[in-house]
């Protein structure tokens, strides 16, 4: 009885860390509006420079909710400067149409914001000196295996 109430236990806080695995991004939640899809757009071209799929998510913000309150014709020209390959100016017409400008702020952060501190560094260090250990632990286990190897083949002679 314990052992099955134990696994019962196991399998029940299993199920709940394990369910965000489980989570998909289709629109159960609700449709993505188009501000929401732009920004994928632009971050697609300033990312991973992937002008076919921020196309199709600029197309999708066209057809999305609240496309009215975005300007439509910068949008559009944005669409135009990715077909003649001219990533840095759709990236700043989407910007734009956004209602900001791409000079004074950034619609999406290209790069994770790092803090260096001493918690940081420290435990960066501490990373390092354990793989460091590890792989002097590897080499030994190895090593003392093959000694043994050895001496057995040696003494069954």
């Amino acid at each position: 009885m314990r052992k099955t109430v134990a696994l019962l236990l196991v399998v029940a806080i299993l199920a709940i860390w394990a369910a965000p695995v489980f989570a998909h991004g289709d629109e159960a939640i609700g449709p993505v509006g188009a501000s929401t899809l732009i920004r994928q757009a632009i971050a697609f071209l300033a990312g991973i420079q992937d002008s076919t799929t921020a196309q199709m998510k600029i197309q999708a913000a066209l057809k999305a909710d609240g496309i009215r309150e975005l300007n439509q014709a910068k949008i559009n020209d944005a669409l135009t400067a990715i077909k003649k390959s001219d990533t840095d100016m759709a990236i700043k017409l989407l910007a734009e149409s956004l209602g900001q400008d791409p000079q004074t702020s950034s619609v999406v952060p290209l790069r994770p914001g790092y803090t260096s501190s001493a918690l940081n560094t420290g435990l960066l260090a501490l990373a390092i000196i354990f793989i460091v250990l590890g792989g002097v632990i590897v080499f030994r286990v190895k090593a003392s295996a093959k000694s043994i190897v050895h001496q057995t083949s040696t003494t069954n002679l």
